[in-house]
């Protein structure tokens, strides 16, 4: 089998343990990418998250891709287009292209998702913006500059408007 660091397009069966995934600091976040979007003919990328207490998005829209992810643990809050939404484990979220979402962690526990854009490419906002993770029980590296990740962001196609939601009870 390929590495999962080749960039030659599957054609056919693979799997990708956790072993193989590639892991990274992603904005003070521990991600795993399983689905290169490389190897998929930019058809998606799948990126596995672990969010800590606390953590939020900032205010986003995504360009050119769809957001979906399926909560494996923990919960989180979101807004998307203004409307707010809270999502458990199992649940399946869908952020359409085009509109201003963002999300934080609900609540005292650390959260998990696996996120997958189609097409693909938020891989590569990752692998760029983030850094190796060779140790994941180290403390994260010191997160982008906002005029850093702002610009790292539009690269991608992303729009960021504004610091991490956060939501008060």
């Amino acid at each position: 089998m390929n590495s999962i660091t080749d960039a030659t397009p599957l054609t056919s069966f693979h799997i990708v343990s956790p072993d193989d995934a590639e892991p990274y600091w992603f904005l003070g976040v521990k991600a795993w990418i399983y689905g290169h979007s490389d190897r998929t003919a930019g058809a998606y990328d799948l990126v596995d998250f672990e969010l800590p207490p606390g953590f939020g998005t900032p205010l986003h829209m995504h360009q050119h891709a769809d957001e979906v992810f399926v909560l494996i643990r923990g919960a989180i809050r979101g807004i998307c287009d203004g409307a707010e939404w809270r999502a458990a484990i199992g649940d399946f979220v869908w952020l359409p292209k085009g509109t201003k979402h963002g999300y934080a962690v609900d609540g005292d526990a650390p959260a998990r998702i696996l996120t997958m854009t189609i097409p693909g490419g938020f891989d590569a906002f990752v692998r760029e913006t983030g850094e190796p993770m060779p140790n994941p029980n180290a403390a994260p590296p010191a997160l982008p500059d906002p005029a850093t990740l702002d610009a790292m962001s539009e690269k991608h196609g992303i729009t960021n408007y504004g610091p991490p939601i956060s939501f008060e009870d």
